[in-house]
């Protein structure tokens, strides 16, 4: 199947992923700008350029970004793959729809400063669903299949 943009099932996995590069790039400009606002630099050349303290110890906000891309990254892959399937719309939307709740409950649990047990049923989700993708990417297009 060649992946069209008039597909429906292309469509919403492309409208997921947008959502979640946006919330994404969202809470990393606030992560940045809160850091300017109370001067704590990860990186000491920018505390000694701009007059502030260097925080060797927290650099959670720095993983936390890439933490997220990454998932991102393996959503949209493994949904590219899952289109190429030819799914039904619904079961697609649906596995979209838990992926992008996913990532909702885990910023929310994020920003709230949740214990990492519970930022972790969040990121389970994502990563359920993006298995789910995989798997049956990978029994559409099994030889022995």
């Amino acid at each position: 199947m060649k992946l069209d943009t008039k597909d429906k099932v292309f469509q919403s996995l492309v409208f997921y992923a947008s959502f979640s590069l946006v919330k994404t790039l969202g809470i990393a400009l606030w992560k940045g700008q809160l850091r300017h606002l109370i001067q704590s630099h990860i990186i000491r050349e920018n505390a000694a350029n701009q007059g502030g303290s260097v925080e060797s110890q927290d650099q959670g906000d720095v993983a936390y970004v890439l933490r997220n891309h990454e998932t991102v990254l393996l959503f949209i892959g493994s949904g590219l793959l899952y289109c190429c399937t030819e799914p039904k719309l619904g079961t697609a939307q649906w596995h979209f729809r838990f992926f992008a709740l996913g990532r909702s409950m885990y910023c929310l649990q994020y920003l709230n400063q949740c214990r990492d047990v519970e930022k972790g049923l969040g990121r389970a989700l994502e990563l359920l669903v993006c298995g789910s993708l995989a798997v049956q990417s990978m029994m559409k297009f099994h030889p022995f299949a």
